[in-house]
Formats: structure tokens, C-alpha cells, sequence
């Protein structure tokens, strides 16, 4: 996989220099040294923010080993090329929350650094959009998809709008038969777009929401709000309850859920909020997605050996593939690319014209990187998974895709072969 991201960036890169982009370096937390041939080496710290502590942790500590990933194929691209310069990364904990991020990134600002990877949560990017705004910080979020911040400005996503991603799953509700859905999430920006924008294209395709109960985050326990959650199934009735959830929480209402007769009566749907989490895969869980017939979606290209080569090469360093692990990949290629191609520049605004320009032509492990007005990534497929057991172990396995109406099942759902 190394010697074709390689082969490909130096291709970009090539155009990019006969386009009329001198390639520089960048010095340690803010200085740019233009020119090839400097023998001095270089050093660009890119600012990365994770959830490395708190409710989401368990997949942003995955990511760890992607940045470091991508950071050794920049620093291999730009070796390769015969270039100085060499990329590092300044990793900070923000705990998965707004103040957390805020904080983080005002850290980067104080010590030089205008470029930052991350954070994870939709609330977390509101959060800091004032401040990275206001000093021209630009922001590459990897995981942030809520609408409510879909605006042109110094923040970036490389994970396509929860728009597109609620549109498709409404299709497969339909697709499924279920017309009658409740919809049970987490109080946060992220769950609470996505269920308003599935209940309105549930509704433009026949079907309907009958009631929305959001539960608050940060408890340690939800067994009263899965109880309340039974109780309107079993007065509404629905077909569907749709679920939206993290990792630690989504871990705690399902193991509940699994022990409600009630709730293992009716269909479960979700995205991908709790996508890879460990926690998820005991046998009560994935005992109850069978039973439920769960199915989730996530933005994955439908058909991409990239990504499956980014996942081989993960294990290398140490790290298994989580929720949205690709687009953290291609964040920070992305950004560096685009560093590449300014010539080093210390201004974010001449960086930011370059990552739109870079984005055109890249293709990664997450996809084509193309961002629309708003700067948000453009690549709207879907990968339909499920819970289920794989040679004697729990895992989160992939069963087929959505490519704008058309569902596609590659493999008999909810089956261990």
C-alpha cells in the first residue's frame, strides 16, 4: 500500500510543481524556510486533538497509531523526493469534550501551531469554530458530520454530511419494510441533527418518526431511560427503533435493551456512533443484534482496496480499524500535501486554497477527498454492517452498501459465514 500512496502523491506533487508550486519546508511551531536543496532538516508540527479520555476514548485511542501512520508516509513522500522536511505530530487529550477541545487548540495557537487534526465530536468542532475562526486556525475534523456546522469557513471534514448518511439509511428502512420508527440517542449534536433529518426523509418516503427521546450523556448508568425507552415501545408500537450512541453509553443502553423482552421484539437500526468500540462485542450484545436483526451504516466507500490495504497496514502499527480511522488517515495526508504544494507557507489562508485543491485530486483509504462549499467531503456511499460472530470471535462485519438509492447485500445478513 506504502509504494502506491507514495507512487500517487508524487505524481500530485509533480503536477503541482509544474503548475508553479515550489515545494519548501516548515520549521518547528512557526517558521517557513522556501527554497529545495536546504540540507537543514525541517521539522512541521501539525496540532492533533483526541478523545484519548472520557465516553468516546475507546475509538480515538485507535486513531493514535493512524496519525503516526500517516505521518511516516509523509515524511516517506517527502524523503522520497528528496525534501528535508519532516512532519510531526503534537497530540493532546480533550477528554471528548467542547471545553476539552477548546482548550486543546488554544494550546496549539499559544505554542505556533495553526494546524489541527481533529477534535472528534460535531459539539467539540462548535466549540473551537469561534477561536480557529477568529486567528485563521484551519481545522481537518475527521469524524464531525453535523449540518448545523456545515459553514465556509477555517474548519474542514473529512466525513460527509449526516444530510446524505440519514437520507441513505431511511432508504433502507424502507428497503427493510419498516415504517413506523422510533428514534432513541444521545442528547449531543451529532445524534440529535441525524434523527430530526431521518425522521424527515423516513416521512418523504411514506413512512414516519412516532416519538424522539433523547437520553443526556454523561451518566453512568441508563438502565431508567432504556425502561422509559420500553414503555413507549410498547404503548407507540413501532416497527424500528432507530439508535444513535457512542461507545460507553451505546455499550450500557444495549447491554439493557438485551434484557427488555420488549425491546428485543422490534428492529434496531443505527449509524456509525459506536462503530468499533470493544465494549460492543460481548455475547449479550451481539446476541441481541442477531435477534433484532441490528443493521448500521457508516461512510465508507462501497468498493475501495485502499482501504482495505490501510486496514492490513494498521495492524503494523499497532492499531485496528474504528470509526472513521480512514478519514483520520486522510485528514493528515491531506494537510500535509497541501503543505507541500504552498511551499511551506505560514499563512493558513494560502494553506487552506491549497487543501481545496489537493482534495480535488486525492484518493484515500476514506475515499476521494473532494470537499464541497462548506468544506465538507463530498463522498456519499455507505457501508451497511451488522454484529456477529467470525471464527468464534464477535466482530463488526460488513454485509453490504448504499450508493445513493441502490442497497446492495454482499453477504446474507446476520449469518457467521
Amino acid at each position: 500500500m506504502e509504494r502506491k500512496y507514495i507512487a500517487f502523491f508524487i505524481i500530485f506533487l509533480v503536477v503541482g510543481l509544474a503548475a508553479g508550486y515550489a515545494i519548501g519546508y516548515y520549521t518547528g511551531q512557526g517558521a517557513a524556510v522556501a527554497g529545495v536543496g536546504v540540507a537543514k532538516e525541517r521539522v512541521y508540527t501539525l496540532g492533533v486533538t483526541f478523545a484519548l479520555s472520557g465516553p468516546v476514548s475507546s475509538v480515538c485511542i485507535q486513531w493514535e497509531p493512524v496519525v503516526k501512520m500517516a505521518i511516516d508516509d509523509l515524511n516517506n513522500i517527502a524523503k522520497s523526493m528528496g525534501l528535508n522536511i519532516v512532519f510531526k505530530a503534537y497530540i493532546l487529550d480533550d477528554g471528548g469534550t467542547p471545553e476539552g477541545a477548546l482548550k486543546n487548540v488554544q494550546t496549539f495557537y499559544s505554542q505556533g501551531i495553526k494546524i489541527v487534526i481533529g477534535p472528534a465530536l460535531s459539539s467539540q468542532v462548535k466549540a473551537i469554530k469561534s477561536f480557529s475562526d477568529s486567528y485563521k486556525i484551519l481545522v481537518v475534523a475527521p469524524c464531525s458530520n453535523s449540518p448545523a456546522i456545515a459553514l465556509p469557513d477555517y474548519i474542514f471534514r473529512t466525513q460527509p454530511s449526516a444530510v446524505t448518511e440519514s437520507k441513505a439509511l431511511a432508504n433502507l428502512a424502507m428497503r427493510e419494510n419498516i415504517k413506523k420508527a422510533l428514534s432513541f440517542h444521545i442528547d449531543d449534536e451529532f445524534c440529535n441533527v441525524f434523527s430530526q433529518y431521518f425522521a424527515k426523509f423516513l416521512k418523504e418516503l411514506g413512512g414516519e418518526v412516532v416519538y424522539d427521546m433523547a437520553y443526556p450523556p454523561g451518566q453512568a448508568d441508563y438502565g431508567s431511560d432504556v425502561a422509559a425507552l420500553a414503555s413507549w415501545v410498547e404503548k407507540l408500537k413501532p416497527d424500528c427503533i432507530f439508535y444513535c450512541g457512542y461507545d460507553t453509553d451505546g455499550a450500557n443502553v444495549l447491554t439493557h435493551a438485551a434484557d427488555i423482552e420488549t425491546l428485543g421484539k422490534v428492529r434496531w437500526l443505527t449509524v456509525e456512533g459506536f462503530y468499533g468500540a470493544p465494549e460492543i462485542l460481548t455475547s449479550k450484545i451481539v446476541d441481541f443484534a442477531t435477534k433484532t436483526k441490528m443493521l448500521g451504516i457508516r461512510p465508507v466507500p462501497i468498493a475501495n482496496p485502499l482501504y482495505d490495504e490501510f486496514v492490513e497496514k494498521l495492524k503494523k502499527y499497532g492499531g485496528i480499524p474504528t470509526l472513521c480511522s480512514e478519514n483520520v488517515y486522510d485528514a493528515v495526508m491531506l494537510v500535509g500535501l497541501a503543505i507541500l504544494r504552498t511551499g511551506g507557507s505560514t499563512d493558513t489562508d494560502v494553506i487552506k486554497n491549497a487543501l481545496i485543491e489537493v482534495a480535488k485530486t486525492y484518493y484515500g483509504p476514506g475515499g476521494w477527498g473532494l470537499f464541497d462549499e462548506n468544506g465538507d467531503r463530498l463522498q456519499a456511499s455507505f457501508r451497511i454492517w451488522t454484529l456477529g460472530t467470525v471464527n468464534a470471535t464477535y466482530q463488526y462485519i460488513d454485509i453490504g452498501y448504499i450508493s445513493d438509492s441502490t442497497i446492495v447485500f454482499t453477504k446474507s445478513p446476520w449469518s457467521s459465514e
